[in-house]
C-alpha cells in the first residue's frame, strides 16, 4: 500500500476525508489566526506557544499584530483560558468550524468538551465572533498571503521527510485500523503538539496532528506518531475507564510532576504512557534500538513516566502475535494488565 502525501495550504472542509491513505500536510489559516491570538494573550499557560526560533517570522507577527493587543478577543481568550480553554482545546474548536468560521451542519460543536465554567456556549460563540472581527480588523488574510512562501517551504520539507520513512504506513499497520483521514497541521508559533480527532461516519475519525515545524527527521516522525496515536489510544481508554481506575494508586507517586505537564488525572496519565510506549516501538522498527531506548530514557528522566519500560516490553508480545491480535484494540486489555502487575 502506497501512501500519498498531499500539500494543502488551507483547510477545505469539503475535501477532508477523501482517502485514509493520504497524509495531508498543510498550514491552516484558521489555526494560524488562532495561534496569533494566543501568542498575543497574557496568561499563565502561554507556554503552549513559543517565541519561535525563526525570529524573522516571530518579528513579522510582532510588527504586524502588536498594535491589536487590546482587541477584545485577546482579553476574552485570557478569560476563557482560565476555564480550561487551553492546550488542544482551542484548535479542536476551530476544526469543528467551516472556512467561514461557522458551525457545520453535520458536526455539532461538543461544547462540554471545549471548556469548563458557566455560559460555555455563549462564551464560545462570542469568541468565534470576536475572532472573525479580529481577522477582519487586522486584515489577517493579507498577512497570511504575504507568508505563503514561508509556509510552503515548511510544508515541502516535512513532506519530503515523511515520505522517506513510510511514517503513515507504519502507524496504520501497527494499530490495524485506518481512520477516515490523516492531517498534519503545521503551526509556526506552537511549541507543543496536539492530537485531535473529529468524528466522521462509520465510527471513523478525521484525525489531526497539530505540531510546530520540526527539522530533525527522527524527532519529526516520532512527534507525528505520538499525536496521531492519541486518536487511537484515548478512545480505548474511555471504553475501559473502569478497569483503568482499578490501578489509580499508581498515580500517587507521580501525580505532582504529571500535573505540571497537564496530565492531571490517572486516565490521561495512562494514555500518555501507552502513546509514548507505542511511539518508541515504532521508533525501534524504523530507527533502531538505540533511538528507541533514548526516547524511553528521556521520558523517564524528564517526564517521570515510570511505567513505560513494562509497557514497551509488553508491546513486543503484541507485535509477535498479530495473527491473534489483528488490531491494537484487541490487545489493549492485555496491555492494561501491566498496571495490575505493577501494583503487586
Amino acid at each position: 500500500m502506497g501512501v500519498e502525501i498531499e500539500n494543502r495550504k488551507s483547510c477545505k472542509s469539503d475535501s477532508i476525508g477523501k482517502g485514509s491513505e493520504k497524509l495531508n500536510v498543510y498550514v491552516d489559516p484558521r489555526i494560524e489566526l488562532l495561534s496569533i491570538i494566543q501568542y498575543l494573550a497574557d496568561f499563565d499557560g502561554r507556554d503552549i506557544v513559543i517565541y519561535n526560533k525563526d525570529t524573522t517570522y516571530k518579528t513579522d507577527v510582532d510588527k504586524y499584530f502588536s498594535p491589536y493587543k487590546n482587541h477584545p478577543v485577546i482579553s476574552l481568550y485570557e478569560e476563557m483560558a482560565k476555564d480550561g480553554f487551553v492546550y488542544h482545546v482551542p484548535p479542536k474548536l476551530i476544526l469543528y468550524l467551516n472556512d467561514e468560521y461557522e458551525e457545520q451542519d453535520n458536526k455539532a460543536i461538543p461544547y462540554s468538551e471545549i471548556m469548563l465554567g458557566i455560559d460555555v456556549k455563549k462564551k464560545i460563540k462570542e469568541f468565534i465572533s470576536q475572532m472573525v472581527n479580529f481577522k477582519d480588523e487586522t486584515r489577517f488574510d493579507k498577512f497570511y498571503e504575504s507568508h505563503q512562501e514561508y509556509y510552503h517551504n515548511i510544508i515541502i520539507n516535512i513532506q519530503n521527510d515523511l515520505r522517506s520513512n513510510n511514517c503513515l504506513e507504519n502507524l496504520i499497520e501497527y494499530y490495524g485500523i485506518k481512520q477516515n483521514s490523516y492531517n498534519i497541521i503545521i503551526v509556526p508559533l506552537y511549541f507543543g503538539g496536539y492530537g485531535v480527532r473529529i468524528p466522521e461516519k462509520d465510527e471513523k475519525f478525521d484525525i489531526f496532528c497539530i505540531i510546530p515545524p520540526v527539522e530533525n527527521l527522527q524527532y519529526l516522525t516520532s512527534f507525528v506518531w505520538h499525536e496521531f496515536s492519541h486518536s487511537y489510544v484515548n478512545p480505548l481508554s474511555e471504553k475501559n475507564s473502569d478497569e483503568i481506575n482499578k490501578y489509580k494508586d499508581l498515580f500517587i507517586p507521580i501525580s505532582n510532576i504529571m500535573e505540571e505537564q497537564a496530565y492531571g488525572d490517572w486516565e490521561t496519565c495512562v494514555n500518555e504512557h501507552i502513546v509514548r510506549a507505542v511511539t518508541s516501538r515504532l521508533s525501534y522498527k524504523v530507527f533502531g534500538e538505540k533511538f528507541a531506548k533514548e526516547e524511553i530514557k528521556r521520558d523517564k528522566e524528564e517526564g517521570c513516566f515510570l511505567y513505560i519500560d513494562k509497557l514497551y516490553e509488553k508491546l513486543i508480545e503484541y507485535e509477535n502475535n498479530r495473527d491473534k491480535y489483528i488490531t491494537f484494540e484487541e490487545f489493549y486489555p492485555e496491555l492494561l494488565k501491566v498496571f495490575g502487575e505493577l501494583l503487586k
